[in-house]
């Protein structure tokens, strides 16, 4: 005759096995989040402080919108209140706010449009009206 199937211990080392992933994604996370804010700081040459501060010069708020919007972009992309958190605590609206901006800068300000090519590595080409994708 058959045996029953042993499933707990399938399950249990199943459990055991997911739980050694659970720490990896905050560290994946973190890691893509300094460094795309470290990035976007030198393509604007400003410092990472500026860029989490509170402060509302266009200068901060356009290298803010690209950081969410790059963000936004990757594969997979972070959720708005993730990017909230990393970028000095802002709330999720604020983030959506911003990510609404970039595409909005995308379309007008070549020079962001640039930046965003320059980051994704999409080259700027008439077939998508000069503006890389997203």
């Amino acid at each position: 005759m058959n045996a029953p199937i042993a499933i707990r211990p399938i399950e249990h080392r199943l459990k055991i096995h997911l739980g050694m992933w659970q720490n990896i994604p905050p560290l994946i996370e973190q890691l893509v989040t300094k460094s795309t804010i470290a990035l976007v700081c030198e393509a604007y040459g400003i410092d990472e402080h500026e860029l989490l501060s509170y402060r509302r010069k266009a200068i901060l708020v356009h290298s803010r919108a690209l950081a969410v919007w790059l963000l936004r972009t990757c594969e997979p992309a972070f959720s708005y209140p993730t990017i909230g958190r990393h970028l000095g605590g802002r709330h999720h609206t604020t983030i959506i706010n911003l990510h609404r901006m970039a595409i909005r800068l995308r379309l007008e300000d070549l020079q962001f449009a640039a930046l965003c090519a320059t980051f994704t590595g999409d080259a700027l080409s008439p077939q998508n009206g000069g503006r890389a994708h997203g």
